[in-house]
Formats: C-alpha cells, structure tokens, sequence
C-alpha cells in the first residue's frame, strides 16, 4: 500500500507571521506559518481553533498585504493545516510574488 501524499501545489518552508481572524473572535490573533503553498498552509498559534472552521488569514511584507480565506482542515496540538478559499487568479500571482521575493523559491 502507498501512504505517500499528492499535493497539487509544492510546500515552502517558512517562519512566517500572520494575523489571523475568526468569525467567533473580535480580536486579531497571532500565528505563525511553518509552510505554506498556492492551496493552504501549516501554521501554529496558542489559540484554539476547531477543524471545519474558517478563519481570515494576513500575510504580511514590506511591501504588500494578503488577506485570504481558509479552512481548517486538520489539527496537531497546536498546529493546524488549512485550505485556502474563495482565491482568484489575482490573489495567486500575488501570492507567487510573494513567496518568490520573500523565498527566492
């Protein structure tokens, strides 16, 4: 039996701080991105966040900020996998440039 993952987009390590909003909190909280790809990311933050939920995710960079839209797909302790959602082809090339200036991917 093969165990291995097919992911559709190749993940980037990163240390990565983010803001991060949920529709059950009125505060911003914060979190951190361990990696991150075009489809979702892994992030980890002290709050406490249920899989199923959607949360608004902000990346910040000197010279840009990215809002997106995510679900939480799985839980480890407090690192949690999510799936982006609601993306359109801007926020994609966005996001690309992001990683490629930031990460020289």
């Amino acid at each position: 039996m093969d165990f291995g993952e097919r992911r559709a987009y190749r993940r980037i390590l990163v240390k990565l701080p983010l803001i991060l909003k949920t529709k059950n909190e009125a505060k911003e909280l914060s979190a951190v991105a361990l990696n991150i790809s075009e489809g979702g990311m892994l992030f980890q933050t002290e709050s406490v966040l249920s899989v199923g939920e959607c949360v608004e995710l902000q990346v910040s960079t000197v010279s840009q900020t990215l809002l997106v839209r995510a679900v939480i797909t799985r839980k480890d302790q407090n690192k949690y996998g999510c799936q982006f959602v609601e993306v359109d082809d801007a926020f994609i090339n966005r996001f690309r440039y992001l990683l490629l200036t930031r990460y020289e991917v």
